[in-house]
């Protein structure tokens, strides 16, 4: 990974994700893809954090502020293979000098990306389910920090829920029960 302030590159050989770039303005997190970067290199805007990721990592500027980026996609064939490996590069034209600028390069660990900016783990797809997805997520670190096991954290989770969702299961049978009683009526 290149220092992304001025550019940089991301490798991608066989990954679940290929490498895309993302940013994140006005309360929306955009991702382009390496085909989309192609007919859409430049933005210009407000941006809350901005870069390049892929399944695992992500090397991001936070807080760049109102800023221009440019992303390229750089395609270099292999002798002797079809696919060639694909690079991204993003460079990133600042309209005045940061203030608390800083660079985010590594996992697309929860803890860590929240710990970088709270706005960061939204470089995490969880997909549709996201606002579902993270609450759950921290409810198992936090069953885990406490009980140290993984596996007892989910068993634990799992009866918390079901126990939050025994009530309107059991309205849920009771009316249910209640139709199967008038049904011949009906009928």
């Amino acid at each position: 990974l290149g220092a992304m302030s001025s550019g940089g590159s991301y490798f991608t050989g066989n990954a679940v994700q290929p490498p895309q770039a993302i940013y994140h303005r006005d309360d929306k997190v955009v991702r382009l893809r390496v085909d989309q970067v192609s007919s859409q290199p430049a933005h210009e805007g407000q941006f809350r954090f901005a870069g390049i990721d892929d399944h695992y990592f992500v090397a991001a500027l936070l807080n760049p502020g109102w800023a221009r980026l440019e992303f390229a996609s750089i395609s270099v064939p292999v002798p002797g293979s079809e696919k060639p490996i694909q690079f991204l590069s993003g460079t990133y034209r600042l309209r005045q000098s940061p203030r608390d600028l800083q660079l985010y390069v590594g996992p697309k660990q929860f803890d860590l990306l929240r710990a970088a900016d709270p706005e960061l783990v939204r470089a995490i797809n969880f997909g549709m389910f996201a606002w579902m997805v993270v609450p759950l997520l921290s409810a198992l670190k936090w069953l885990f920090g406490f009980l140290g096991n993984y596996g007892w954290a989910i068993i634990v989770l799992t009866i918390l829920l079901n126990l939050v969702l025994f009530y309107p299961r059991h309205r849920s049978v009771v009316a249910m029960r209640k139709m199967q009683a008038i049904q011949p009526e009906m009928k």
